[in-house]
């Protein structure tokens, strides 16, 4: 599956449109500064919920069908992915820098699974595209360190409660990543996006932080409507 593109641009958040009455955390994360880049998340493909794939065309359909084989760690949706997230680093990232910006100088990180303690798909994925072009692994940096309800479990609207509650970084592990200059948090699918700009807001209070860049695999296409 070649991607031939980078990701597309296409969803943009502006920290103000965290105006839920969340109370202290969202005013927390109202108020950071953020550069313009832990701002805009990221995607590659539209994916689709089984009841709405009669929309999709044939390709979308294998398309979100690998996302959720990627869920259940298929060494076969990571092969497939491995080549977009590389191909993506390297033109969108690098290039662009060419001799600024090196492999070792890239860290690449997950959104961790809701549960805590445990390895998803993206722990894998990204394990195989540290290994093959030399990124740094930053995939124990960021951490649940309790688990939370799935979020399609979840219901009523969603916010950023839960993931504030849950997640955190590991100073120790960061320690290895003080000499990056791009950090890429990934993410399988996108719906609200505030797992990943919770992500991004706690890496942006850490000690090393630099750069972060916000990507999805497939963006909900609900989003689309």
């Amino acid at each position: 599956m070649k991607c031939n593109r980078s990701p597309s641009k296409n969803i943009h958040y502006i920290l103000e449109n965290f105006s839920l009455p969340l109370g202290e955390r969202a005013e927390k994360l109202k108020t950071v500064t953020l550069n313009k880049h832990s701002r805009t998340i990221y995607s590659f493909f539209k994916y689709f919920k089984t009841r709405l794939l009669y929309k999709a065309s044939p390709e979308e359909k294998i398309k979100t069908q690998y996302i959720l084989d990627l869920k259940n760690q298929s060494s076969r949706a990571i092969d497939e992915f491995k080549e977009c997230i590389i191909e993506s680093i390297e033109n969108t990232w690098m290039e662009p820098q060419k001799g600024v910006i090196k492999a070792g100088d890239i860290c690449l990180l997950r959104v961790p699974s809701s549960q805590a303690q445990t390895k998803s798909g993206l722990d894998f994925l990204n394990k195989e595209i540290c290994n093959e072009k030399g990124y740094i692994n930053g995939s124990d940096i960021i951490i649940r360190h309790m688990s939370r309800p799935r979020k399609h479990l979840t219901p009523g609207p969603r916010t950023p409660c839960l993931d504030f509650d849950t997640l955190g970084i590991s100073d120790h592990m960061i320690e290895a990543t003080k000499h990056c200059k791009v950090f890429l948090i990934l993410d399988d699918v996108v719906v609200s996006g505030y797992s990943l700009l919770v992500c991004s807001y706690y890496l942006s209070k850490s000690k090393y932080a630099r750069k972060t860049h916000l990507l999805a695999l497939g963006r909900n296409q609900s989003d689309y409507d």
